[in-house]
């Protein structure tokens, strides 16, 4: 779990994984860094959404490398696509542990 939160420690991930947890559906990686077809959200929409641009940045490669070795974010080829998404069992660590938090925080006001 500590390389899940340091992973999330940095800026531009936490934003990352935000985008992508208010995502309908799969976000798409060109995995050539070329522009991106639209199918459903795609990391395009990542880039522009983070840095102003469409096109896959290394900057965001290197972001999205690493949240997916920390286990918050799963990524599956597709084709010429990269499929991100939320790691489910992650997420659910991540919540349970901020549940704890809030409740430690509860108790001690008591």
């Amino acid at each position: 779990m500590v390389d899940m939160f340091s992973a999330l420690g940095d800026p531009t991930r936490l934003q990352i994984v935000g985008y992508l947890m208010c995502c309908p559906e799969f976000c798409f990686m060109d995995g050539e860094g070329g522009e991106v077809t639209e199918i459903g959200a795609s990391s395009g929409d990542v880039c522009c959404q983070i840095e102003g641009t469409s096109k896959v940045t290394s900057r965001i490669s290197h972001h999205v490398k690493e949240l997916r070795i920390a286990g918050v974010i799963d990524v599956e080829r597709r084709g010429r696509f990269m499929v991100c998404r939320i790691n489910q069992e992650a997420a659910r660590l991540i919540g349970e542990f901020a549940g704890s938090l809030c409740a430690c925080c509860t108790e001690n006001k008591k």
